[in-house]
């Protein structure tokens, strides 16, 4: 039997299997996954039991993971991570996208992504949305990301709910 968490976009094949003994995680596909919305403050969240699970991660792990889409194609690698501190929440991926200019990076909305971590990966939420239309910038000039103007075109672009709310 397969269980789809909502919070994460993962589905869990909850069969026990000789051969191998961790649930298989595959990401649903696409006309599914575009209609998760994750938790206010992560895509990852714990799965099972009381503890913290899934939910918690080292940010230097992550920063070796890929951001795909959800037919696993590579759009880019993880950069960084804007957290807001006051908030508590994390806020953007930064990522450099596959095919940019040498320098240019894209911030990825938070919950504009879900999370595959035994397959150390980001998949963006969305198949309506164009990753090489992105807004980016050079990795010398970032924006003010705490300009309320530039947070909200983001969360636009990438349809995403923005963090804060």
């Amino acid at each position: 039997m397969s269980t789809w968490n909502l919070n994460s976009g993962i589905v869990y094949d909850s069969e026990s299997h000789t051969d191998d003994p961790a649930p298989a995680r595959v990401i649903p596909p696409a006309d599914k996954i575009a209609a998760v919305e994750t938790s206010p403050g992560s895509p990852a969240v714990a799965e099972t039991g009381s503890g913290p699970g899934a939910c918690l991660a080292a940010v230097d792990e992550l920063q070796c993971y890929a951001l795909t889409d959800t037919a696993n194609q590579a759009l880019g690698k993880v950069h960084s991570f804007i957290v807001d501190l006051h908030q508590g929440r994390m806020a953007y991926v930064v990522v450099a996208l596959e095919g940019a200019p040498s320098g240019q990076l894209a911030a990825v909305p938070w919950h504009a992504l879900a999370h595959a971590p035994h397959e150390r990966r980001f998949v963006l939420n969305s198949a309506q949305v164009d990753p090489a239309k992105a807004p980016s910038f050079d990795a010398a000039a970032w924006p003010d990301m705490s300009q309320s103007d530039w947070a909200r075109t983001l969360h636009d672009f990438y349809q995403a709910r923005p963090y804060w709310q």
